[in-house]
């Protein structure tokens, strides 16, 4: 409903939003429902039902299980006997606006809500798969399985690009008038720079998505060694 000075089709236009994000293929869907309400009908589900009738690409995100209804639990959900999605649902425990009054840290925050799974009848057996760091790692992991396919192709096509042009360093070297080094630190460099382009379109992606680009390189590295020894 709009309030004070918003435009009387507010809803709509929040609903057109949404959906022009989460239609895209290649978009995560979080479907954020709390769970002390009847989560089948919740809006979240039903808009990532519209741009995702699959379920392929919804993580249903449970806020509000520490305020559910004693003996009541979302252990149907979890399971997926009620609303399949391929990506599964993950219970979480946010901060209320009490613990924002109270300044309560975020730190705080993630131990009791630890905590809380560890020691709920209904959650402790799966507790390592409940709270904000598994719905994190989770969000991380897919994005690395998302981009580094991308990424590992256009690697290999800078490599095989530098590899076609050291085909001969000899005629190389005919050609020009640098010694090995030399030619060795312009080579290298070059390759930096294009790895340095390659990096900066991809801006959003963090430390785990790096560690996976240094393990792949490590892979290369008796190419390098190689072109290294032929240079010398």
């Amino acid at each position: 409903m709009p309030v004070r000075y918003q435009p009387k089709d507010i809803e709509q236009r929040l609903r057109n939003m949404i959906l022009e994000y989460i239609t895209k293929p290649n978009v995560i869907i979080l479907a954020v429902t709390p769970a002390n309400t009847t989560i089948p009908s919740s809006d979240g589900l039903m808009l990532a039902k519209l741009a995702d009738p699959e379920g392929a690409r919804t993580i249903g995100v449970l806020t509000k299980i520490d305020l559910m209804d004693a003996a009541t639990d979302v252990v149907d959900i979890l399971s997926g006997r009620v609303i399949p999605l391929r990506l599964g649902y993950i219970p979480v425990i946010n901060l209320s606006q009490r613990d924002i009054e109270r300044g309560k840290s975020i730190s705080l925050s993630l131990h009791a809500e630890l905590s809380f799974f560890e020691n709920h009848d209904a959650y402790k057996a799966m507790a390592q798969y409940c709270g904000i760091p598994y719905l994190s790692r989770k969000l991380v992991i897919h994005l690395i399985r998302s981009a580094l396919p991308k990424i590992e192709t256009k690697i290999q096509d800078v490599l095989t690009q530098c590899q076609n042009e050291l085909a001969d360093p000899d005629d190389m070297l005919r050609e020009g008038t640098a010694d090995p080094a030399s030619l060795g630190l312009v080579i290298i460099t070059k390759f930096c720079n294009e790895f340095r382009t390659k990096f900066k379109k991809f801006p959003q992606l963090g430390g785990p998505f790096y560690q996976a680009i240094i393990d792949f390189l490590r892979r290369q590295l008796d190419t390098t060694k190689k072109v290294v020894t032929d240079l010398t």
